[in-house]
């Protein structure tokens, strides 16, 4: 049998080739991992952001003396008890709702530009958390707002009223918000090229909250148990800002 002579360039060639392969593999399984590191870190930090500011005012504002005292009680109940710790993470004013927004988003923003040393990714991070901030406090603003002018100008705020004025403050809100920050971003940043952040599916849960917050600071019925689910809700706007890049802050 016949072998035809095989040069070194080719096997060189070869080896190059796949070489370079397998350069490219392992880079994007780094990047990969990378990737994988950095979304834990920053859902871990959105959270601790979004309850650990609220739960250290709430237990300087009396949680920390109930729960002592629920506890040392021997007739409380392991309901008493639950009900006692939870009141840690209790949102029902917006000050509450300030803290643990603006917690989530620090928290979000700093894993993320900490993992991240690209200067465009880490301006896209810095664009949504503007982003987040004022599409959760500018509707709640403007709906507590308004509720307090009703209240001064003597109208019982009833279901229907306060509906109306909910549904037009996360409206208007959410164009006020929009508008805002996108100058705010656009003065900061002064790119030629600027892109205005449009409106994204994703933001829905924003305003989700928006309006779970004006219900838990309203005193409706289960105000309380909607509190407690607003830092879960508000870490969402953390992890958005944390893991944003300039390919997705479009």
């Amino acid at each position: 049998m016949k072998i035809n002579n095989v040069s070194p360039e080719a096997f060189k060639s070869f080896y190059t080739q796949r070489k370079e392969l397998q350069t490219g593999i392992n880079k994007k399984n780094k990047e990969k991992t990378k990737k994988e590191a950095t979304h834990k870190l920053t859902v871990a930090a959105s959270l601790a952001g979004a309850f650990i500011p609220l739960m250290i005012y709430n237990a300087k504002k009396g949680s920390a003396d109930k729960i002592k005292d629920t506890f040392q009680k021997s007739s409380s109940t392991i309901k008493d008890k639950a009900k006692a710790a939870l009141g840690l993470i209790q949102v029902s004013s917006p000050k509450q709702i300030l803290l643990s927004v603006t917690g989530s988003i620090l928290g979000g923003l700093a894993a993320g530009i900490s993992m991240d040393k690209n200067k465009e990714n880490r301006n896209s991070k810095y664009k949504e958390a503007i982003y987040g901030f004022a599409n959760c406090l500018v509707p709640i603003g403007l709906i507590t707002g308004a509720e307090k002018v009703a209240k001064n100008m003597g109208k019982e705020l009833t279901l229907p009223l306060r509906a109306g004025i909910v549904a037009a403050g996360v409206a208007g809100g959410m164009v006020a918000a929009n508008k805002i920050s996108n100058a705010v971003n656009k003065h900061i940043f002064k790119e030629e090229n600027f892109e205005e952040r449009k409106t994204k599916p994703a933001d829905i849960l924003i305003h989700a909250d928006d309006i779970l917050g004006v219900m838990a600071i309203s005193g409706v019925p289960f105000a309380k148990q909607l509190g407690m689910t607003l830092p879960l809700i508000y870490s969402h706007v953390g992890y958005e800002s944390g893991t944003q890049t300039a390919s997705t802050n479009q």
